[in-house]
């Protein structure tokens, strides 16, 4: 994407900082949530990126920039950040509805189940209350039987 490439480090700790030096890479722990927003109608891809990287940005938003037809963002990786940006992006295109949001980095499910709880108003939803670990689960638990 743009000029970047992007990883997800289950271990940092153990990554070798002068190599990634070398590299100029930057490590960012806790890790970055990377997204990619695409709207429907190109001419809001613009007002997006300026509501979100121009003068007054949301703290959350640490860099993004355009490529491909779409904004990449990287934002502090809390729920509460997810859920000012997201709304920020569906305001920005009221005129103009409709957008694609897809994570570029997996997305754990305490963050998920974070930004349902946010969302919902659900105060005790919880990692516990999320569909998809137990059906990976599951999933695991099937082809381990045959």
């Amino acid at each position: 994407m743009g000029d970047r490439t992007y990883a997800c480090l289950w271990n940092p700790d153990r990554c070798d900082g002068g190599l990634a030096r070398e590299l100029d890479a930057r490590i960012d722990d806790p890790a970055l949530l990377v997204l990619r927003v695409r709207p429907l109608a190109a001419p809001g891809l613009h007002a997006v990126a300026h509501a979100l990287l121009g003068p007054g940005r949301p703290q959350a938003v640490v860099d993004g920039f355009i490529a491909s037809g779409e904004l990449v963002l990287e934002l502090a990786g809390t729920a509460t950040a997810l859920r000012l940006v997201l709304a920020l992006v569906d305001e920005t295109l009221a005129a103009t509805p409709g957008r694609t949001i897809v994570p570029v980095l997996p997305v754990d499910d305490a963050l998920h189940a974070q930004y349902a709880s946010l969302r919902l108003r659900e105060s005790d939803l919880t990692r516990t209350r999320v569909l998809d670990p137990y059906v990976e689960e599951y999933a695991q638990t099937l082809e381990a039987r045959a």
